[in-house]
Formats: C-alpha cells, structure tokens, sequence
C-alpha cells in the first residue's frame, strides 16, 4: 500500500521549498522566512541541508545514520528544533490556503517542467536521483485523481513510501496521512475527530487541520508485528496507547483444526474480521476446552465464517476455528483480530503498529 505519512525531516522539507520554484509562488510570506533561517545556519549545517537531503529512497525505513531526525547532518539544538516546527507550521499553513487559481498554475508550470526536462531529457534539476523522480511521478498522478488539489504539493512536505505485506506503521493522534492507493486493515481509537483538508472529495476543514497538527517530523518506522505463535502475529502501538491492537491469524492451507495454545485467549472483548477461507468456529468458556469426558457446563457458541463476516468474541473465550479445505478451494484461512492493547500479557506488545487519527 502506497501513503503519504507524517512530516518529512526539515532538512528535507527545507530542500524541497527551496529548490522547486513553485514554491516561491505558493509560500509568498513563508518563503523568505525559510530564506533568513537557513542563512542563519552554521554553513557546514547549510551545505548539509542542501547537499545530502535525498541521498537515500522513498522505501528506506530510515534516513542515513548521519542524519540527526529534525535536523541536518550533525547535532541540532533544541532551540533549533522549536525554530523549525515553528516555521514548518507557518509554511503548511500558507500551502494549505493557497488560493485555487495558484495552485492550478503551479501544478500546470510544475509538471510541465517536469516532462520537459526530465521525461524527455532526463535531466530535471533538482530531481537527480530515484527519490527526487519518484515525488515528480507520484505529483503527476495525484494531478491525474484529484486536478488542481492543494495536496498534489504534500508529497514535498510529507514521507512517500510504500508498506511491503505484513508491514505496519504507527501514527499518533494529529499526525497527517493519506491512503494513495493498495489496501490495508486500519484500526483507531474511539473517535469522531477525523479531518480532512486535501486530496479528498469529503467536507474539507482547512482551519481546524492545521491548527491540530503536532507539526512533528521524522521518518515513520515500519515493523512487522511480533510473532507468537506459529498463526498469530501482534501489532501493537506502544504501551501508552491503550485502546487498540490488532493480531493477525494466518492458517495455512491444510491445516483443519487450530485452537489454544496457538491461538491465544484475549482478556478484553474483541472483534475477529475474516479477510480470506470459509468454515466454523467455536466459541467456548476456558473451563468448556479444559474438560476431558465430553461434557459441557453449556452450549458452546458456534458460527460459521467467510470474508467478509465479522465475529463479536467476549472477553476470557476460547477460539476453536475449524476451515472448509473444499469450500476453501485450497486457500489459506486469514482473520485480523481487533482488540485493546491490554488483552495479551506487556511482555507480547511492545513494537509500535498500524494506525492512525487524523487525515490530509
């Protein structure tokens, strides 16, 4: 699946404003500021900022070791660091209320630019390197989707990658995201406060978007969950956040029968999604799978499952998931389970995950 997720590190945003001359049109208050604190820099900083911005791809889970994240290369003073939310906040604020017009002349000047110079040439300043064509390709497109939308511009201000199978990404509340295109499995917390600003055909809130962001900046990390048992993999965000996790089951094909120990017992109440496999599932009180001479303290809750289906499972059951090999014509069996990140032991929840809360 491919997004735009979260802040760029400023050096790379500084790069982006000051060498793509739209900008200069688009930020006409904010780009001078930008101009007077970058001559402000040491110019070792400067030169840093300016020279190794986008050395590595858009798919690297992380910037080059040298790169302090918010800053350029070498150590970034926390003075620095508020000076550079501060003018980020200003420069996001001025792009996302350029006027219409604006923006229909710089997408039009941008991109013809772009295929003068670098498609048919292929050389297309400051655009020299996979990352730089990458942006340039991927505003082409979002020109395709959404015409003159003010978030054809965002890909200069937020991180373009691309999440592999299995992979997951946490946000924390306020950060800006967009789904480009490809599927995932989303879970938030509790939430009416979603707000979107560009790159949408919904109810836009400009004013409020920009004045909820954090404005922080960094590379998001990708992980691909924990594993706990040989079915069962765990996304989790960290600790703090306490209202989800996500546990992704995955019963190969051949396989009929699968409960505990592989699949664990949640202490919260959940909601179990099936994305792919067709057949049964029990659900039973603990003490209901520990007895051994066939006897029941009640009925076991049976239901059937195929995609599409979602199940409610009470706090403390035990999942007894039995697949159809015919009806599954061969195919392997895949759930994603929803719960709160209380529901398996700390020890079984500690790498960050997939989510998100607010929207560009």
């Amino acid at each position: 699946m491919r997004l735009l997720c979260s802040f760029r590190p400023f050096y790379q945003i500084a790069y982006s404003v000051l060498m793509v001359p739209e900008f200069q049109k688009l930020l006409p208050s904010s780009y001078p500021r930008l101009r007077k604190y970058m001559k402000s820099l040491p110019k070792e900083q400067q030169v840093s900022y300016l020279t190794h911005s986008f050395s590595y791809t858009e798919l690297d889970t992380n910037p080059p070791a040298s790169f302090n994240v918010g800053g350029g290369m070498g150590q970034v003073t926390e003075e620095q660091k508020a000076a550079e939310k501060e003018l980020l906040k200003v420069m996001f604020t001025e792009l996302m209320h350029a006027p219409g017009p604006l923006i229909e002349t710089c997408t039009q000047t941008f991109l013809q630019r772009f295929h003068e110079t670098h498609i048919q040439k292929n050389q297309f300043q400051p655009y020299h390197n996979d990352s730089w064509f990458a942006i340039g390709i991927l505003v082409q497109w979002l020109v395709q989707q959404y015409k003159q939308d003010v978030g054809v511009f965002c890909p200069f201000f937020l991180n373009y990658f691309t999440l592999q199978p299995n992979q997951s990404v946490f946000l924390e509340p306020n950060i800006p995201h967009t789904y480009l295109s490809g599927e995932c499995i989303e879970i938030m917390a509790c939430s009416d406060n979603v707000v979107r600003a560009g790159l949408t055909p919904k109810y836009r809130d400009v004013e409020t978007l920009v004045t909820m962001l954090t404005y922080s900046m960094g590379i998001p990390a990708r992980t691909a969950g924990v594993n706990i048992t040989k079915y069962v993999n765990v996304y989790a965000p960290p600790i703090q956040f306490s209202e989800f996790m996500v546990l992704k089951i995955q019963i190969p094909s051949g396989i009929t029968k699968v409960t505990v120990p592989d699949i664990p017992v949640l202490q919260t109440d959940s909601i179990l999604l099936c994305i792919r496999g067709r057949g049964v599932i029990r659900i039973l009180n603990q003490n209901q799978h520990n007895l051994t001479d066939g006897t029941l303290d009640c009925e076991p809750y049976t239901t059937s499952f195929f995609a599409g289906v979602s199940i409610y499972i009470p706090q403390g059951k035990v999942l007894e998931i039995s697949s159809s090999l015919v009806s599954n014509n061969n195919s392997d069996v895949l759930f994603f389970w929803a719960a709160t990140n209380k529901a398996l032991n700390s020890s079984t929840t500690t790498q960050p995950n997939t989510d998100t809360r607010s929207r560009l």
